[in-house]
């Protein structure tokens, strides 16, 4: 037998075993399904226990009627799983004393449009009617609860009920940045680059501060969960500013936890955006009686009628300890450098009796560890009006 012969006959062998392995499966899912048929519509004989003979009529016989109803049931009606298949979307999740929040509800487990909703606040009906899916609630006061229920009828299967507990709570939300400001200033001390922020949540409810230690407090920064820095009583947190300009955002949830199974635990949110903002340092005049006087900063143009005048520079918002401590200030007059000593932040100015005319006077403070906190001004002095004779006396007039 050549190779051509050898090769013809193996196909044949082939197409013939495929054409025996269809006719075995033809005949093996036929008898499958007469067997399905026989189970619905053939009667198999029962013996009555009465009098010992077989009845046609058994009870694996399933009427036709029944049968069609069977099959037109919804999946949720024949499968306890797909029940009470019911999504609900709470705007805001955690809504704060006397706030609104919107409750939507959507399935896919039938026509919610067509189905009898009703909805209740605590225990009160307040709407009722087809497909009403949305619905609004205003939560009571700091430590109240509000209870919101919703039956859902859609006619052909068991009624859906899903409840809502709100019991909103108060967050004060505080912060202060770690930088530093002369002694007398009544302002905020101000976030600037690479300077440390302190965040402070204080719980509060109707009855006032609640104990931190009794609250748990999730943290998030930046829209990133700080999870290490969350727990029981750890209502503050430090944040480290980084090199890159960019507003901080916090936010902060606190909530007790519920003593009893099923109560509504006491929940309070709060945010806030903290903008960075510049450094900058100001002039004060240095008096010899008085001292500093930073009731007024020395800005923009000085008549100077004074045979002296003692210019002091103050820093604000650069993360130092003191005005003398970790800056470097560089001193300039009409262009010229002062040789004065780096951690000086004051220089005394002298005026002849019989000189005028114009000078500008500018400072730099350097922070040496925080290259951003860097901050420079100016004051242009005039001297061309006669100095006072007072100004040859001192201070009382002697």
């Amino acid at each position: 037998m050549n190779k051509e012969t050898f090769s013809t006959t193996k196909k044949f062998l082939l197409v013939i075993n495929a054409i025996l392995l269809f006719i075995i499966a033809f005949q093996i899912s036929g008898r499958l399904v007469k067997a399905q048929i026989i189970y619905f519509d053939e009667p198999q004989p029962v013996k009555n226990q009465s009098t010992g003979s077989t009845d046609s009529k058994t009870n694996n016989t399933i009427d036709t009627s029944e049968l069609e109803a069977l099959l037109n049931r919804p999946a949720t009606a024949q499968y306890q799983e797909f029940k009470d298949q019911v999504s609900s979307v709470v705007s805001p999740e955690n809504p704060g004393p006397d706030q609104l929040t919107n409750i939507s509800l959507s399935t896919y487990s039938f026509d919610i449009n067509s189905a009898e909703v009703t909805w209740k606040v605590n225990g009160k009906v307040i709407r009722k009617g087809l497909g009403i899916k949305n619905f609004g609630v205003v939560t009571g006061k700091a430590g109240s609860v509000t209870t919101v229920d919703v039956e859902i009828d859609p006619r052909d299967r068991p009624v859906i009920t899903k409840t809502f507990t709100f019991k909103p709570g108060e967050v004060d939300l505080l912060w202060q940045s770690d930088v530093y400001v002369h002694p007398f200033y009544k302002g905020k001390r101000l976030y600037t680059p690479e300077s440390t922020l302190t965040f402070v949540a204080m719980p509060r409810n109707t009855s006032g501060v609640i104990d931190p230690a009794s609250t748990v407090f999730n943290w998030r920064i930046n829209g990133n969960n700080q999870a290490d820095k969350s727990g029981f009583g750890r209502n503050a947190y430090t944040f480290e500013g980084p090199i890159i300009l960019r507003p901080v955002e916090v936010e902060i949830q606190a909530y007790t936890p519920s003593k009893n199974a099923g109560e509504a635990k006491e929940v309070a949110t709060a945010d806030v955006t903290v903008q960075p903002k510049s450094s900058g340092v100001l002039f004060y005049e240095n008096n010899p009686l008085y001292g500093v006087l930073f009731n007024k900063a020395l800005r923009g143009n000085l008549i100077l009628d004074k045979e002296e005048l003692g210019v002091s520079a103050y820093p604000y918002f650069q993360t130092v300890r003191g005005k003398n401590s970790d800056l470097f200030y560089q001193w300039v007059v009409d262009t010229y450098q002062v040789d004065v000593p780096a951690n000086q932040n004051t220089i005394t100015l002298k005026r002849v009796q019989a000189e005028k005319g114009k000078s500008t006077i500018a400072v730099q403070s350097q922070n040496p560890l925080k290259i951003l906190q860097t901050a420079q001004t100016a004051l242009n002095i005039t001297f061309d009006r006669p100095i006072r004779n007072s100004d040859t006396k001192n201070e009382f007039g002697n």
